[in-house]
């Protein structure tokens, strides 16, 4: 008998979500809490509407979603692009994988620095396997985030992103919103850490790590 591809161990109700999120760091200080006083709502989307930040996808991830769509769907009736408003973050476990996975519903904010634009902050394997199958996505919405911590990247359009089987150059990853040290805005008055050469363009990359399985994606 085949082994079970995953099995779901929990799930996390709406108001101890947001309590999470709203916990939610900048990766360059981690005093810095970007959603603290910001507008949170869950609602569902059309891809085209959304801007993705990122300029690649890898075909492993993009498979791995496709199943998990699958298989969460006709095993525990959980729909990856419709996670549940009241439950909107699940915890599993990947058979023959070391340790647990969470996922929460992609992560839109709306921009300050980008003329309000609503950008994609996490999800874009998900968003573009939803653009293949023609299916809006339930998505976690957050306005009013504090302007002085702008989304890393520029936001692009789904025509520029492109398939790999492995991470691709640094040219072809993202397009940085800051390309050299001395275009970031003088941060001194919000945090006491020394931008340098190696942490200026992370700077106020988000830490996800509260609500899903995350990290800076290179």
């Amino acid at each position: 008998m085949e082994k079970p591809f995953l099995s779901v161990i929990s799930s996390r109700l709406w108001d101890d979500f947001i309590s999470a999120l709203k916990s939610v760091t900048l990766v360059g200080d981690p005093t810095l809490l970007p959603y603290i006083n910001s507008r949170i709502s869950s609602r569902i989307v059309r891809v085209s509407d959304i801007k993705p930040i990122s300029l690649y996808i890898l075909r492993s991830k993009l498979q791995i979603q496709n199943k998990l769509y699958h298989k969460l769907l006709q095993n525990f009736q959980i729909d990856i692009f419709n996670l549940d408003g009241g439950f909107p973050e699940i915890t599993f476990r990947l058979t023959g994988q070391k340790g647990i996975w969470r996922m929460a519903p992609p992560i839109v904010e709306i921009s300050a620095a980008d003329n309000n634009q609503p950008v994609l902050l996490d999800g874009e394997h998900r968003f573009y396997l939803a653009q293949q199958l023609n299916k809006p996505v339930r998505v976690i919405w957050i306005e009013n985030v504090n302007p002085n911590y702008p989304v890393v990247s520029l936001p692009g359009d789904w025509s520029q992103i492109r398939q790999y089987s492995q991470i691709p150059p640094r040219s072809r990853k993202r397009r940085f919103r800051y390309q050299s040290l001395a275009d970031v805005p003088d941060i001194s008055k919000f945090s006491d850490v020394v931008l340098t050469h190696k942490n200026f363009q992370y700077f106020f990359y988000r830490d996800l790590n509260p609500i899903c399985t995350s990290g800076i994606r290179e």
